[in-house]
């Protein structure tokens, strides 16, 4: 079957579904899911995404090229992220988080073994932190300070 064929079947596959779980390899082996929405098909690309140059995608997909698209269509989790995504602040936390609880519990066909976040919070008594989420888990360099007694 001709590439171009292929390409028109993946595209009769995926219609209407707007996200795929897209997925890499950090230089650890470590494998890395996340959300990226499908943009419309344009002449000279098989499949492609938008994303900020600044992500760690990029370097991971710089190191190897080899990448899983996953795509999972259901109507109703599709209403309800985009309501979710219609919201703000605290209320579009909670619709997203009340969301991912059901899909987890109810429709989806793999799961997350980890979440990473790039935020993490630190006490003051924390000095010299350093982070580094390329080498799989994050190697911390810390000094910590002694609180005086009350």
């Amino acid at each position: 079957m001709a590439a171009s064929k292929k390409i028109d079947e993946l595209y009769d596959l995926i219609k209407g579904i707007e996200t795929a779980m897209f997925t890499t390899r950090r230089p650890t082996g470590q494998l890395v899911s996340r959300p990226m929405a499908t943009q419309d098909r344009i002449e000279g690309a098989d499949l492609w995404f938008v994303t900020n140059s600044d992500t760690h995608k990029l370097d991971e997909l710089a190191l190897d090229p080899h990448v899983n698209f996953a795509y999972y269509n259901n109507a109703s989790l599709n209403a309800a992220m985009d309501k979710a995504a219609s919201l703000s602040g605290a209320a579009r936390a909670k619709a997203y988080a009340a969301l991912d609880l059901n899909i987890m519990k109810n429709h989806a066909p793999w799961a997350p073994y980890s979440v990473l976040s790039d935020v993490f919070f630190t006490s003051k008594r924390v000095s010299n932190w350093v982070y580094q989420p390329y080498f799989g888990e994050p190697a911390f360099n810390a000094q910590f300070q002694r609180m005086p007694e009350p």
